[in-house]
């Protein structure tokens, strides 16, 4: 698996809520993501209301690729495509379009 960026204070967008509130459905829906999906760094941006500003101030890929293990194929693969879909969206965006690149591949290989 390559080498992830460490990323801080990333500023998400309502946009970015809206995919991992999207990504959270995949979860519920699939019934076998564990309550760790996003580890504790992300875990908390699925429960934040709309309103308030949104701020990643680490990412913490290993403990992302070590939850995503045994997540079911299936559900990993929608919740991969959902991620890279929304990578592509910020390929303008530095900060946001690695943070993405991360959530995707550790979907796509995290939990090979």
């Amino acid at each position: 698996m390559p080498v992830k960026p460490q990323l801080t204070n990333v500023q998400l967008r309502h946009c970015c809520q809206k995919t991992l509130d999207y990504i959270g459905k995949i979860k519920t829906l699939g019934e076998v993501l564990k309550p760790l999906l996003l580890s504790n760094t992300l875990l908390g941006i699925f429960s934040n209301p709309p309103q308030q500003a949104i701020s990643v101030f680490t990412t913490d890929w290993d403990a992302l690729a070590q939850a995503v293990i045994s997540v079911n194929p299936i559900v990993k693969s929608e919740c991969h495509k959902v991620a890279y879909l929304h990578q592509i969206d910020h390929a303008t965006d530095d900060k946001l379009f690695q943070f993405w690149g991360g959530i995707a591949d550790s979907f796509d290989g995290g939990g090979r």
